[in-house]
């Protein structure tokens, strides 16, 4: 029974088949700690958010709530920085406070933070 909710997680993440043996080898703690629903849920909202995981290190972010999700982005949204989720799905696992912070402080500083 659970290898047949794995398989379904694994169907869910729709990675390639280099990827998803990586996911195999390495981040089914990440898959298991979440059920299939909390899967669904997590990949559709980050396809609203224009997010795609297609890579094997970026289930990590599963481990985040749909909330927790939607608080990040809507803290990084007020500076106009939700991007730098999807040029790297796994900021998604940094604390949302430091990243603030630091777009602050770059920003104030005239330090450029982001490559063009």
């Amino acid at each position: 029974r659970d290898n047949m909710a794995l398989k379904e997680k694994l169907a869910l993440l729709n990675l390639n088949a280099d990827q998803e043996r990586i996911v195999v080898e390495k981040f089914l703690a990440t898959l298991s700690l979440v059920n299939v629903e909390e899967v669904k849920e997590i990949i559709a909202y980050l396809r609203e958010k224009g997010i795609q995981i297609t890579k094997a290190r970026e289930i990590k972010i599963i481990g985040n709530s749909k909330d927790e999700m939607a608080k990040k982005f809507s803290i990084l949204g007020e500076l106009h920085e939700t991007d730098i989720y999807k040029q790297d799905p796994t900021m998604l696992n940094k604390n949302v406070i430091d990243l603030y912070r630091r777009i602050q402080y770059c920003r104030q500083n005239g330090i450029e933070y982001k490559t063009k």
